[in-house]
């Protein structure tokens, strides 16, 4: 199911699956600032990264012993969220942990992202809730907790802003 957003300069539409943007559209252009998903190149548009980003060596990572796999960029891009609030120009997005969460990433979260159009802008926290800061080590060589700081940091309001500027000018990120 997909979510659209709109105010009179901008059309957002925010699929449930995975919380992802599908199209960004400057209303006076028609023109969209995203991929278009063509599956033949790559069939997605803004995928969101949780709870890793990256791939990791053998799609593996160890806990107190215990092996955990975990494809690309984690499991939220694959997952229906569910719609927490939805008004005509904001909605927020929420996905909870689960028995099928905990087989790759074996905590408990709520992660929550919201959508927000002002003007020709669209902000995008993502909303640190109940996402746990690991203190173990992975695969037995690198300390969680030399990356503690920024993971908190990061985690705890990340904002993205795209500001639409024309028809022959890219979106960008601030």
């Amino acid at each position: 199911m997909t979510v659209m957003l709109e105010n009179e300069h901008i059309r957002v539409c925010i699929n449930e699956h995975g919380a992802e943007l599908s199209e960004i559209i400057l209303k006076k252009t028609g023109a969209n600032y995203l991929w278009s998903g063509d599956a033949k190149y790559w069939g997605r548009h803004a995928p969101v990264l949780f709870p890793t980003v990256g791939k990791l060596k053998n799609d593996e990572y160890f806990i107190d012993g215990k092996r955990y796999s975990m494809h690309q960029h984690g499991f939220a891009r694959d997952m229906d969220f569910e719609v927490e609030e939805k008004q005509r120009t904001r909605a927020v997005f929420v996905l909870k942990s689960d028995s099928e969460t905990k087989k790759a990433y074996p905590f408990e979260f709520v992660l929550k992202i919201a959508y927000t159009l002002f003007e020709n802008t669209i902000e995008t926290p993502h909303i640190r809730s109940k996402i746990p800061t690991v203190r173990k080590c992975l695969s037995g060589s690198v300390p969680i907790r030399h990356f503690q700081r920024s993971f908190k940091s990061v985690m705890n309001m990340m904002t993205t802003s795209l500001k639409l500027r024309g028809k022959n000018h890219a979106a960008f990120c601030r």
